[in-house]
Order: structure tokens, then sequence, then C-alpha cells
């Protein structure tokens, strides 16, 4: 497993909605990520969502990274990492590909 600590960035421009599902964020908390390939200012573009609302980006100099394990189908689970009532909160992104999960024990 490989994790990215990132930040979430553009908050600041959705609307009203989104920016107070980020207020009421909280370390810990689960948040999806969806990869938006048709994004017209970055090819690598990961949203992150929150109880239903788009609330912002994964920061772009970690999506490049991310959005390629993104798309070769590996298992991506992200976590508020820091809130503290931030605006721009800290994003925990763990990766798994599918050899992680059942790695044989070596028998020598």
């Amino acid at each position: 497993m490989v994790t990215y600590i990132s930040v979430l960035r553009g908050s600041k421009f959705r609307p009203m909605e989104a920016q107070a599902v980020v207020a009421r964020l909280e370390t810990d908390e689960a948040v999806e990520l969806e990869r938006e390939p048709d994004n017209p200012y970055d090819e690598n573009a990961i949203k992150v969502i929150a109880h239903g609302e788009h609330i912002g980006y994964v920061a772009k100099e970690d999506a490049v990274e991310i959005a390629s394990i993104m798309d070769n189908h590996t298992t991506v689970n992200c976590l508020i990492s820091d809130a503290a009532g931030s605006k721009s909160p800290f994003l925990e992104i763990n990766t798994r590909a599918e050899d992680d999960a059942a790695v044989e024990p070596s028998t020598a």
C-alpha cells in the first residue's frame, strides 16, 4: 500500500452547499475520489466528493501520479487527515494494487 498526503483545492469556487460540507468535515472521515479526465484545465483532475457534494479537487501536483494509479484500476481510498475547520483540509489517499491484497507468505 502506498499513502499520499495531499490538500483539497478549489473548494472556495464550489457552490455554498459544497463549502458548507467542507466546513463540517471531520478528521478520519471517508470521502470519495472520482477521475475527471475531461476537465478543461487538467486532464489528471480528481474530484473529491463528500456527502454527495463535489467539494473540490486533489491538488494538481499530486493528481498526476494518483490519476495514473486510478486509471490502472487500483483501489484508492481517501480520508480527511486534518480537518480542523479548515477550508483546505489535508487528504490521506491510500492506494492498494490487487496484488497487495493477496501476497503469498514465503515458504523458504
